[in-house]
């Protein structure tokens, strides 16, 4: 029997122009650029985006040589738009769509008998003004084989804004929406859906108010319909009440159907997942752990990415219970939480979309959804498999699908296809045998299957020592549980965490734009040694920037300052698609020629300017990073606070001053455990580093670390391990740690402190003090590090150490 599926939300009529540049020499009002496109008179340059994207892939879906479903698509669109959207619905609807003709006639291509959709249009005024057809167009430059995207043109018209600032919507009457469902003259009154699919664009066809008409209208149906819901929009904020836990946004529209329908997937798409990192929302700092920040690399969720993960599955649990969730936190991977009976799963997919060529370019996340949805729905039993059924060849469809639209963009005439495009019904041989699976790990290349529990229980350990597993289960130490920001770069303490993230969203913000316009810059207030050139070249490699490191300190006049803006401009010109540039000045206070080097910086980070001999010249837009030692520290005028009112980000803490108080508040405790538990993960990236053949330690190597002084640098840290001796691969063993380096490093705090601890004078107006280490909070820590001290040399002699393993990422069936 065929089973009935509504689909909701906005409609997005997508053209991709290709173009190549246009030499002609007749040619006028040329502007900036002059293009040419490179498609042929038959070519295809329009495509479904959105929901009606959803509602074609699902009406097209198959079963032999029948529908799968019978769709109803419910949006927003011009009145006379109606039969051309149907046509689009088939593949074949989609041929000859270009701008080779001022008037065209629509072809009006019509699938099989009983394949296609319906489609109901929330704009019911014939005055053509009241009703508008979304269309994005998108223009792509060809060159030398390769495929960017230059522009992005919308035609859209806003709908009504909603009070209080929470958006735009078409509908926002209460009942408006019910009684438009309820209307049988318009056909949708008629619908008794088995399914109700929300794909959500934050265009105006969602809404609070629309949704509650869907509610009322169906509350009463027979079939009790089960709902899928996609939105771009981030529904959940933190919640006040305890730590680590979420709720849904006051104005989420996801309110209205919690206790009232049956959710069964949550689909969180890349923008989301996007926003709920953005300081706005600030829900979540990284969806992506270790080495999955690495484009082309095994990853897994971060331990607040899956605690996220199941506060979205418990505040949208409904008549059914919790829906299993799904994210696409990139355009690599997605991850999901499946409900399998009692228990739950994490199941990790790679997506490997950009192999044709194509991420970025073709709507990956509305096709897998579609997909999801369909198979989900495509046995012709009661109760649907879960999400861990389908996940695989959904994806593979995707992929697939992804593949062929990604041919549209090579320079050649393509034509849709039948064949690429229509999903098959999904024939689970043995249904329910998927179930099993929680019993059991797996890890098989990009992709895992875990029990949920199990994950969460490892990644608590991580926090808490940095080992995982006990005796007789492979303890060890995984490294890339504490690079959660940056590929390869170990960070926990939150202030730094905090810097780093600020750092990354500029980043990410300055390379989404195709034309950069303006410089960015920022300060990094840090101490020598403390890790910042090696986090910028990660980073550079993650972003896809060109790192350009220079030292205040290796200068002797301030004309070479304008002998590396010279080196950025050669830079800059030395490819026709150079990388953008990272900018890097370390050591900003530092004098030259007697003199502070602030005002060198002024016109180039402002203006993209720069004077030498008297002569201007220009340098392109680029990210500029300082960075500086005691930058709050001394009188006014050396804080070079005209330089630092023309930076983009604030001036950035670099790790929190962990002797700065003597308080014994939480937040010290948090500081101070994150520090120690950091310098854990530090030390042993450090022995594999400095002994590539070693292979794992021991717990008291791991503790050694532990026993630094809290604020020794990541510099010292790794003179720290150089001093180890007699080490024996492959394992590093307790006798080869140099304690009395253990204890330098606090007599080197206190004799720093002791340095610090008065007054220093400029002139008699100065009235400024350094502000010192509180002495009585390092006095304490230093008692409590002879105690623990007397304690590690006392495991040591007892002979009794437990091996511990080094993980950079982690190992297939761990």
């Amino acid at each position: 029997m065929t089973k009935t599926i509504l689909v909701v939300g906005d409609w997005v009529v997508d053209e991709h122009w290709v173009v190549g540049p246009e030499r002609s020499t007749t040619a006028s009002r040329r502007g900036e650029s002059h293009y040419h496109v490179l498609h042929e008179p038959g070519s295809s340059v329009e495509a479904l985006c959105g929901a009606g994207l959803v509602a074609s892939v699902l009406g097209s879906a198959s079963q032999g040589d029948g529908p799968l479903f019978d769709v109803h698509g419910v949006g927003a669109w011009h009145t006379e738009d109606q039969a051309a959207l149907e046509s689009m619905m088939c593949p074949g609807g989609l041929k000859g769509h270009n701008r080779f003709q001022v008037v065209r006639s629509e072809l009006r291509h019509k699938e099989p008998a009983g394949f296609g959709v319906a489609l109901h249009n929330l704009h019911l005024q014939e005055d053509s003004q009241a009703g508008t057809t979304t269309r994005v167009v998108r223009i792509y430059l060809e060159d030398a084989g390769k495929v960017r995207l230059l522009h992005r043109i919308d035609w859209s018209r806003p709908p009504n804004q909603l009070s209080g600032n929470h958006g735009a919507a078409w509908i926002t009457e209460p009942g408006a929406a019910e009684a438009w469902f309820a209307d049988s003259t318009l056909g949708v009154g008629k619908i008794v859906p088995d399914v109700i699919v929300i794909k959500d664009l934050v265009k105006g066809v969602v809404s609070k108010e629309l949704i509650q008409g869907l509610v009322a209208n169906f509350r009463g149906s027979p079939k009790r319909p089960r709902w899928y819901i996609s939105s771009k929009k981030w529904h959940h904020v933190r919640s006040d009440k305890e730590p680590d836990t979420w709720e849904l946004a006051p104005d989420s529209w996801i309110r209205e159907l919690m206790g009232e329908v049956d959710l069964r997937l949550l689909f969180v798409p890349q923008v989301a997942a996007d926003a709920a990192m953005s300081d706005r929302h600030h829900c979540i700092n990284s969806w992506v752990s270790g080495a999955g920040n690495a484009k082309g690399k095994r990853s897994e969720p971060t331990w607040h990415a899956l605690m996220l993960m199941q506060e979205l599955a418990r505040t949208t649990a409904g008549t059914a219970g919790s829906p299993d969730v799904a994210v696409q936190p990139d355009g690599e991977r997605v991850f999901a939480r499946v409900e399998q009976g009692t228990k739950s799963s994490l199941l990790v997919r790679s997506l490997d979309a950009g192999a044709a060529g194509s991420q970025g370019l073709v709507p990956l996340a509305s096709v897998l959804f579609a997909a999801v949805v369909g198979l989900m729905e495509s046995p012709n039993s009661k109760d649907p498999p879960r999400l861990h059924a389908v996940l695989d060849p959904a994806i593979s469809f995707a992929k697939e699908w992804v593949a062929h639209e990604a041919e549209r963009f090579k320079p050649k005439l393509w034509l849709p296809e039948h064949a690429k495009t229509r999903l098959k019904a999904l024939d689970l041989v043995k249904p329910g045998t998927e179930a099993t699976r929680d019993s059991k790990s797996e890890a098989d290349g990009d992709n895992v299957h875990m029990p949920w529990e199990e994950t969460l229980l490892e990644w608590e350990a991580s926090r808490k020592s940095g080992i995982v597993g006990g005796e007789g289960n492979h303890p060890r130490i995984e490294l890339w549980r504490a690079m959660t920001d940056v590929e390869g770069y170990i960070c926990l303490v939150a202030s730094k965490r905090r810097t780093v993230r600020a750092i990354k969203r500029v980043l990410r913000e300055f390379r989404a734009q195709s034309r950069p316009e303006k410089h960015v810059s920022m300060l990094i207030e840090a101490d020598p040694g403390s890790g910042k050139t090696f986090l910028l070249d990660k980073l550079a490699a993650q972003f896809d920037f060109e790192l350009t490191p220079y030292n205040i300190t290796r200068m002797v006049s301030l004309s070479e300052i304008v002998d590396c803006f010279d080196d950025i401009v050669s830079r800059q010109s030395a490819s026709s698609t150079p990388k953008p540039l990272l900018v890097f000045f370390d050591e900003i206070n530092a004098l030259l020629d007697q003199n502070q080097v602030y005002s060198m910086f002024l016109d180039p980070i402002d203006r993209g300017v720069y004077t030498r001999a008297g002569r201007p010249f220009s340098i392109r837009p680029c990210v500029w990073v300082f960075a500086g030692t005691g930058m709050g520290e001394g009188r006014p005028e050396t804080k070079g606070s005209d330089f630092k009112s023309r930076l983009t980000l604030h001036p950035q803490p670099f790790g929190a001053d962990l002797l700065k108080s003597s308080s014994d508040t939480e937040d010290d405790h948090r500081n101070l455990s994150d520090a120690e538990l950091e310098r854990v993960y530090v030390g042993a990236q450090l022995l594999r580093k400095a002994f590539p053949e070693v292979e794992s330690t021991t717990n008291l190597v791991l503790d050694a670390f532990r026993l630094l002084c809290p604020t020794v640098s990541l510099r010292d840290q790794a003179r720290f391990v150089d001093k180890f001796t007699d080490v024996h691969p492959p394992t590093v063993w307790a006798s080869s740690v140099p304690e009395e380096l253990i204890i330098q490093t606090w007599n080197d705090e206190r004799d720093l402190a002791d340095a610090r601890a008065g007054p220093y004078r400029v002139d008699e107006k100065d009235v400024h003090r350094a502000p010192a280490r509180c002495a009585k909070r390092l006095a304490t820590l230093r008692t409590e590090f002879d105690t623990q001290l007397d304690a590690w040399r006392t495991r040591r002699s007892s002979a009794k150490e437990g091996k511990v393993e080094i993980h950079e990422k982690r190992q297939s069936g761990s």
